[in-house]
């Protein structure tokens, strides 16, 4: 102990208000400890000042045994006789007052040393409360003069974290009357460029803003957004207004394309609505194309055809199904293609044109077999089968060159009618009529 006040206060710690042949074990090996005299300081503390030198060993004072202060303790130099302790049990007075840990553990003990230090001994420095680690020189926990009620809150029964609240709700509440915003900031003492992202919400939007960036808002969502507004499913499809994206992007709804200018730099697959004439135009990869406007007038639109036996039914939108008996005319016809596409087939590939012949049997109840001719110089071929709505079912990369046969399986697809057609490098070559009955 180098002061007088200081040794008073670190031996009065453990033992405040408790009589010496009170305390319990102490891992003396006895749980009887011999009687003792009590040491009392009474609330009467002597005058302490002036001390001309605190760090004289020769005034140092050892107790060898428990201290008992009934009242207040009093320990720095600023303090004096007659200062008053109305409910402080301990006080430390002076221009630095400083509370130090020091554990002079041994071996693989922890020995880190701490101190609880109050406020700046700089001038004009700020005022705080503060944990150091002295062993480390670090300061990880500080709390500033004038830090409103509840900066820090956690809840005892649940671990709930409060900041600025003392009733939080959730692992980590966080309460302001404007604004209560999480800001995500790296700086460049890492070697990367240094960013700063706000996540913040408030009654007109939840957002992101891109703090660095001008303080851009890149994601926004308003409150009263329904369900699944926005999803991405672990597969990377994404629903819009679906929690069950069974494509890249799947929409629940209508979707509107704002007009725009023709985009830059585009590649294949690219499309846009053209500012200049409102019309859907996608690139091929070589050049923009325009969708073709439909000038059907009923506004009726075929909804589904369905082939049981030899009976179609067209069932068409705001009308009446209609119901079709092909039997007369499919065995005629059967053979008549089959015949007719035999034949052009065979020529065709006498000169090394490309063909797609028409399955076999068609109509089918089971497996059917598609027949086709692929010159070799075609890099990329598949076929691909469309419903008679447009959507595709099924889509066969085909790596064979020359004569091939593509199998169509029991299971492949549902009754119904379909449309299959042979694109090669991007091009559709040819489009041939199924049939699968029950």
């Amino acid at each position: 102990m180098r002061r007088k006040i200081l040794l008073l206060a670190a031996l009065c710690l453990p033992a405040v208000a408790v009589m010496a042949q009170q305390n319990p074990n102490e891992g003396r090996g006895a749980s009887t400890r011999p009687a003792v005299e009590n040491y009392v300081i009474k609330t009467e503390l002597p005058t302490l000042i002036p001390l001309s030198d605190q760090d004289d060993p020769s005034k140092d004072q050892v107790i060898n045994d428990d201290l008992v202060v009934v009242g207040g303790l009093g320990a720095g130099t600023g303090m004096y006789d007659g200062y008053l302790f109305p409910f402080k049990t301990i006080v430390m007075r002076a221009n630095n007052t400083r509370l130090y840990f020091d554990d002079n553990s041994t071996g693989t003990f922890p020995a880190n040393d701490w101190m609880i230090e109050a406020n700046s001994s700089v001038d004009a420095g700020p005022s705080y409360l503060a944990f150091r680690d002295s062993t480390n020189g670090t300061l990880p926990f500080m709390v500033r003069a004038a830090a409103p009620d509840y900066s820090l809150f956690v809840e005892g029964t649940t671990g709930n974290i409060g900041l600025r609240t003392s009733a939080p709700a959730e692992d980590i509440h966080l309460v302001r009357g404007d604004t209560p915003t999480l800001r995500l900031e790296q700086d460049a003492t890492m070697g990367w460029t240094a960013q700063t992202w706000d996540i913040a919400g408030n009654e007109a939007n939840f957002f992101v803003r891109d703090v660095t960036g001008g303080s851009r808002l890149p994601f926004r969502i308003a409150p009263g957004a329904p369900t699944s507004s926005l999803t991405v499913q672990a597969s990377g499809n994404v629903g819009i207004g679906t929690w069950y994206p069974s494509q890249k992007l799947e929409v629940k709804g209508s979707m509107k394309l704002a007009p725009s200018f023709v985009p830059a730099s585009p590649t294949a697959g690219t499309f846009y609505v053209d500012t200049a004439d409102y019309h859907f135009k996608y690139y091929d990869g070589t050049q923009w194309n325009t969708f073709a406007a439909d000038t059907d007038t009923d506004e009726q639109d075929l909804v589904a055809a369905t082939l049981t036996g030899s009976v179609l039914q067209i069932d068409i939108e705001n009308g009446a199904s209609v119901s079709v008996d092909l039997a007369p005319l499919l065995a005629d016809l059967e053979a008549r293609v089959t015949a007719l596409e035999a034949l052009v087939g065979a020529k065709e590939n006498e000169s090394g044109k490309n063909y797609l012949l028409q399955n076999s049997p068609n109509p089918f109840s089971g497996a059917t077999s598609i027949a086709y001719y692929i010159s070799h110089d075609v890099t990329n071929a598949m076929l691909v089968i469309n419903d008679v709505r447009g959507n595709k079912i099924r889509e066969i990369a085909i790596s064979n060159r020359g004569e091939g046969i593509v199998q169509i399986a029991d299971g492949d697809l549902s009754v119904g009618t379909y449309f299959y057609s042979l694109i090669l490098d991007g091009q559709k070559s040819e489009s041939k009529i199924l049939v699968k009955v029950e």
